[in-house]
């Protein structure tokens, strides 16, 4: 991706202490999550868990809700499986139940993230 915090993202990836990762959410922050692109939360979303922070993937996701974001199935995929790497099962099974109600049909990743 093209955008400002594409250098974030490369920096999450590279976070191996909860010391960095809590500096990188704490830049990510600074971002106003409406006015990024859907595919850029799904990165930040999925990004956030790979680091070792699903809790922080989980406040992105409902942020980007709360803001009146359109959400789509691949961020309440990145948001599944950010529940099944912290082992909020419920959670999980709420977001499912979420995306039938708003009409987007769940597909193979959504059903493998939520068994995983």
């Amino acid at each position: 991706i093209d955008h400002p915090v594409q250098g974030l993202l490369d920096q999450l990836r590279q976070c191996w202490s909860s010391w960095a990762l809590k500096a990188c959410v704490k830049r990510l922050q600074e971002f106003h999550v409406q006015r990024l692109p859907p595919k850029v939360c799904v990165q930040i979303i999925s990004g956030l868990t790979k680091a070792g922070g699903p809790q922080y993937a989980l406040q992105w996701f409902c942020s980007a809700r709360e803001s009146g974001m359109v959400v789509n199935v691949f961020m309440y995929n990145a948001a599944i499986n950010a529940c099944a790497k912290s082992k909020k099962w419920c959670e999980a099974l709420q977001l499912m139940e979420d995306m039938q109600a708003q009409g987007i049909p769940a597909d193979t990743i959504t059903y493998n993230a939520a068994i995983s």
